[in-house]
């Protein structure tokens, strides 16, 4: 205790105040203003002996020392290193989670920047690795694609449609789900009610009431179920259009007759 009142008592007399607003750094010995120098109650001068840039140069140099000894223990005991690393985050996962959870509410820009970086690099590791795989095997994949499409024509023709609307601008959409519900309440006949044809996965064909070309939606209720053959005529015309030069087609075939007493398609 008395080597640190002269400790104390030494520091004091090195660190006079050359005015009551001034005093010296203890460390550069330059004469300051008082708000150069971090206030400390308990010190008898009631500020800190080394100003503000010498007591972080300080710092910094006791941080730098620390880490030097730290990373010298971890290189020879790195056994002892990893369960003290390992007891630490146990110890304080609420608290990292939480200081993490901070921070990326405080960054959100930075958040994103990363986000949207990571998920452009990793499709393009991901191309490039199905890109590798295709080259290597490409036959077999082939093949696979292949035989998918025939065993899911319904599928093709989903991917295609959707395809279609997204290259005309088309807002909306609808899902293969909706798509079969529909034909099912159609009763697998065609919409057309002047050819009534039963639909066939062969000869059956998802229509838009209202043209894509004209501004149609994608969404479920502008489309129909028809038969190839009337969706080739009707084409991106207007439904009440199509509708009557359908009836005049009728009409001016009264002696055929298919299903329903209408001409076939």
């Amino acid at each position: 205790m008395a080597n640190f009142a002269i400790s104390d008592e030494k520091r004091s007399s090195k660190c006079k105040s050359a005015s009551p607003t001034e005093r010296s750094c203890s460390a550069c010995g330059c004469i300051k203003p008082l708000q150069d120098f971090h206030k400390c109650k308990s010190l008898p001068l009631g500020h800190h002996y080394k100003c503000k840039i010498c007591a972080g140069a300080y710092q910094r140099s006791r941080k730098e020392q620390n880490a030097a000894r730290s990373a010298r223990y971890r290189k020879k005991n790195p056994e002892s290193a990893k369960i003290s690393d390992v007891k630490s985050r146990v110890k304080n996962s609420v608290k990292r989670a939480q200081q993490a959870a901070d921070w990326r509410q405080r960054n959100k820009e930075r958040v994103e920047a990363y986000r949207l970086e990571y998920e452009k690099l990793r499709r393009l590791d991901r191309s490039d690795s199905k890109r590798e795989a295709y080259a290597l095997d490409a036959e077999p994949h082939r093949e696979r694609a292949r035989n998918w499409r025939k065993k899911n024509p319904d599928k093709v023709k989903s991917a295609k449609y959707v395809y279609r609307a997204r290259k005309r601008g088309a807002n909306q959409n609808h899902t293969e789900v909706e798509r079969i519900d529909l034909l099912e309440k159609q009763g697998h006949i065609c919409a057309n009610p002047h050819c009534r044809t039963h639909l066939t996965v062969d000869n059956r064909t998802v229509d838009h009431i209202l043209a894509l070309v004209n501004g149609g939606s994608n969404a479920i209720e502008n489309l129909q179920w028809l038969c190839r053959p009337c969706n080739s005529r009707k084409s991106n015309l207007d439904h009440e259009k199509w509708l009557a030069r359908e009836a005049k087609r009728a009409a001016a075939k009264p002696a055929m007759t298919g299903v329903g007493g209408s001409p076939p398609c």
